[in-house]
């Protein structure tokens, strides 16, 4: 009899953990696509800013030309690359792990396949190759110095490094989305339309805290802007369905 009641208890806990991950799921793709419009929307207000060369922002411009220039190339040597890849994708994973309190061990790469074991991988753990992009971090931190240490360098300084960043984000993106087309149990581990929809909101999110380093657009401006047209899309189709 005591035994039917810890099971019965048991099943009960079970249960309601398992429903406040539907609900908590449920909530989190709702946030991550209106908030995704919202970044959108901010990206379109962005470009239209009165600072530009032809037609563009100027950081935006370079930024763009030498992504899409670079991207361009990398395609070219794609195969060459993927090594290289390899082991970044699997360094994210391991070094995220340990920013979440994992162990991490058996680093492996070799010419078509990696891996590396995380003792707690999680969510974040999972997508962060796909999000994150070490060589963007690391343009970023040594922009970041170069400022910090000469606070007056001149634009062609901020030039360099806004080039530089547009090529890593290239590569990143080349990467990923060859990665995306491709079977991958990172994704599958997580689930298809949450993964994807983590994948394009963050990766929107993170280009535009890029033109928050590169440009005048402040970081608290992008997120309150971004934040308020979500809400602004939410109410509109409330109002358009009741």
């Amino acid at each position: 009899m005591l035994k039917d009641k810890k099971t019965e208890k048991k099943d009960k806990k079970r249960h309601l953990r398992h429903g406040l991950r539907i609900i908590g799921f449920i909530l989190l793709t709702i946030f991550l696509y209106f908030w995704c419009i919202g970044i959108l929307r901010t990206f379109v207000e962005y470009i239209h800013s009165n600072d530009s060369l032809m037609g563009l922002p100027k950081p935006f411009f370079y930024f763009i030309f030498s992504m899409g220039v670079s991207a361009f190339i990398i395609a070219i040597f794609e195969k060459k690359l993927s090594k290289h890849y390899l082991y970044c994708h699997e360094l994210t994973h391991a070094l995220v792990g340990l920013l979440t309190g994992s162990k991490i061990s058996n680093l492996k790469v070799k010419e078509d396949r990696a891996s590396v074991k995380v003792s707690k991988p999680n969510l974040i753990v999972i997508l962060a190759p796909y999000i994150v992009s070490l060589h963007v971090v690391l343009a970023l931190f040594l922009y970041g110095c170069v400022v910090i240490a000469v606070p007056d360098c001149n634009g062609y300084v901020h030039s360099f490094f806004t080039i530089l960043i547009g090529i890593c984000s290239a590569y990143h993106f080349v990467f990923t989305t060859k990665s995306l087309l491709q079977k991958q149990s990172d994704i599958e581990r997580v689930g298809f339309f949450l993964s994807y929809l983590l994948i394009v909101t963050l990766n929107l999110a993170g280009l535009m805290t890029i033109f928050t380093c590169i440009d005048s657009l402040s970081f608290n401006s992008f997120i309150s802007t971004s934040l308020a047209y979500t809400a602004d899309t939410i109410t509109k189709l409330w109002l358009y369905l009741f």
